[in-house]
């Protein structure tokens, strides 16, 4: 038996009940109390206290969905193969700190293949606001291994930017890998 209902689970944490449903979805909550509360506490340190608020009061600001699909080859072409999909739900993590908590958790688990190049295809939307707004970034990742190196350029539809190498191991699937890529760029944030 769970100690609250999703509505209920909404008020506590003062998110609508499409949202506590996403958090569920997910993996990141509970109904129980014990879940219900950390994750209330995690809301509360994602947007720090303004003036005039009360404990009950607050409201949460930059719920970001962020989606993950690895795919093998360079994404061009009539046929692409899906190595894994991910999805985190985040409260101020960055973008690469959340793409890379959504391959913690992907879907199938595994295993993966060993590639020499893929392309990860990471989509970000805001979970509040007018829905012409909610789209933050959608971004193609595509990462080439040579030499115990993976070399990765992030491009969006106004540029491109190359990430500094990533060192492998030989014999690390293409999750893996994109696990480093955005771990390393997370850092260099």
């Amino acid at each position: 038996m769970t100690d609250f209902t999703e509505a209920e689970a909404a008020a506590v944490l003062h998110i609508t009940e499409a949202d506590v449903l996403r958090l569920l979805a997910v993996g990141d909550l509970a109904l129980d109390r014990d879940s219900v509360l950390a994750c209330r506490e995690k809301l509360l340190r994602g947007r720090p206290p303004r003036p005039g608020d009360t404990e009950h009061s607050y409201k949460v600001d930059g719920l970001l969905e962020t989606n993950v699909t690895v795919i093998l080859g360079d994404g061009t072409g009539d046929t692409v193969h899906i190595v894994c999909d991910g999805t985190m739900l985040s409260f101020g993590e960055s973008r690469w700190q959340s793409a890379r908590s959504a391959l913690n958790r992907p879907d199938p688990r595994g295993p993966f293949p060993v590639a020499s190049v893929f392309t990860v295809f990471v989509h970000e939307a805001r979970m509040e606001g007018p829905v012409e707004s909610q789209v933050r970034a959608s971004l193609r990742v595509a990462v080439q291994c040579k030499n115990r190196l993976a070399y990765a350029s992030i491009y969006s539809t106004q540029h491109r930017i190359d990430l500094a190498p990533v060192p492998f191991v030989v014999g690390d699937d293409v999750v893996t890998i994109a696990r480093t890529v955005f771990e390393t760029a997370a850092c260099a944030q």
